[in-house]
């Protein structure tokens, strides 16, 4: 139940306990029990913590079996893109805009400083 329930991207415990309540899937895995959210975080956190592993290495080994994956090559790709549904884009948007301004503007007159400390000084 627990590989079930990550698998489907639900970690919280509460959440795992209402999946235990609403969901058919887990509630047939389940046998038809409905453990408290406290349940459920005790046997994770004393039962399943050493055991995870060992059900992890066991599943992929079995998926390798039945040809669902394959061992040949990994790939980890750590890339991290910024995404336009973030409800904070309009403000990151108009900070950069900003602070380009900024900085195109400081640029030229570190340029302008920089030309005329090259320029000749004219004595009369």
């Amino acid at each position: 139940m627990a590989v079930t329930t990550e698998s489907g991207r639900v970690y919280s415990s509460r959440q795992i306990a209402k999946q235990c309540r609403e969901n058919i899937n887990v509630m047939w895995l389940a046998g038809n029990q409905t453990p408290d959210f406290r349940t459920i975080n005790k046997f994770r956190g004393e039962k399943l913590k050493d055991a995870i592993e060992e059900i992890f290495i066991s599943t992929v080994k079995l998926l390798n079996i039945k040809g669902f994956v394959s061992l040949e090559k990994y790939f980890v790709d750590g890339t991290k893109v910024e995404s336009a549904s973030n409800k904070y884009t309009f403000v990151w948007k108009k900070a950069v805009e900003k602070n380009t301004k900024k900085q195109t503007r400081h640029s030229m007159e570190e340029t302008a400083i920089q030309k005329q400390m090259k320029t000749p000084l004219l004595c009369a």
